[in-house]
């Protein structure tokens, strides 16, 4: 029997517009992409960066992903993940890819399609149990050694941060219109920059693999795997970080005695790994709140709402790496 996500009220297709698409233009784009006449998209699935969508046939239940931004993307957009998820899916740690492509519609919107994998997946870290976190220590012990053709390569805790402060600045090109409390932020943004780049040289990087976006959402604990989603972060960096976005990207704080088996690192390094996933985290929120005021978010990911949220999340994130900086 197939099994399908309940928590999620059915969509219905006056609720959802992405590229000016509605429910039923969706369905019927990717039953022709797909070649499966009686696919059926039954709700979201939730999504920042891109829109998840549920959807099945008699055959088979599949994710669907459509990029959430709407500016113009390549017809190759999604052909990396695809690559990653493949491989990962060899070795047991994510779902099976599908297919990636582009729908036929007018603005060849890019897609990703991978089959639905049912499981517990956590909304908070605290609602893990130990058991999950140490299976969680396997699954990320497994990823260590892998490697995927055009993963990228950082060799040093400080060229990472370079890095995030490089996209930071690909998405400011032409922003000039911001609003003036955003410009303040992004004043507070770079000397985070500034303070953080201090202290990392002392971080000990390893040169494995790292998911690079491990939060709870992204990992689905089943009976006898655990498998992670949305690997667009895939890259070398260090393993470490992955334990150190765990513990800091969600927006509750961590209250459950982590296990010292879990995150076996000296405090001080553990620490600065985590000053650095907290740079992420508002790194990635800035950018698309900026998006929002240009107006580059579907409407469904960009209402008062999310803003709102987004804004306090990026204000708890600069306060917990404010204290981790005043700690080392």
């Amino acid at each position: 029997m197939l099994r399908v996500p309940k928590a999620i009220a059915p969509m219905k297709d006056h609720d959802f517009k992405a590229h000016g698409l509605f429910k039923d233009d969706l369905e019927l784009l990717f039953r022709d992409a797909l070649d499966i006449p009686d696919l059926s998209i039954e709700r979201t699935l939730g999504g920042m960066s891109n829109i998840n969508l549920l959807a099945q046939s008699e055959q088979a239940v599949l994710v669907l992903r459509i990029p959430a931004l709407m500016i113009e993307y390549s017809a190759s957009h999604f052909e990396q993940e695809f690559r990653v998820l493949a491989e990962m899916a060899r070795k047991g740690l994510s779902p099976h890819p599908l297919l990636c492509g582009v729908l036929d519609d007018d603005n060849h919107t890019p897609f990703l399609a991978y089959h639905y994998e049912p499981g517990v997946v956590h909304s908070q870290l605290d609602s893990m149990s130990h058991d999950e976190l140490r299976r969680l220590k396997t699954c990320l012990e497994q990823l260590q050694p892998l490697g995927v053709s055009g993963m990228p390569f950082y060799s040093t805790a400080i060229e990472y941060l370079h890095y995030l402060r490089a996209r930071a600045d690909s998405f400011l090109s032409g922003s000039e219109s911001l609003s003036e409390k955003m410009k303040r932020t992004m004043v507070s943004f770079n000397e985070l920059h500034r303070s953080l780049e201090v202290i990392l040289d002392e971080v000990n990087w390893s040169g494995t693999a790292m998911h690079g976006d491990l939060r709870p959402s992204n990992v689905i604990f089943q009976d006898d795997r655990v498998l992670l989603l949305d690997w667009n972060e895939l890259c070398e960096g260090t393993a470490h970080y992955d334990v150190a976005y765990l513990l800091s990207e969600p927006m509750e704080p961590f209250l459950v005695d982590i296990p010292r088996s879990f995150a076996s690192r000296d405090s001080a390094e553990m620490l600065r790994l985590r000053g650095l996933a907290l740079f992420s985290c508002i790194s990635w929120t800035l950018e698309r709140l900026i998006r929002c005021e240009l107006r580059q978010v579907t409407a469904m990911l960009s209402n008062e709402d999310s803003v709102q949220s987004m804004e306090s999340y990026v204000r708890i994130k600069t306060t917990q790496l404010s204290q981790i900086l005043n700690q080392l």
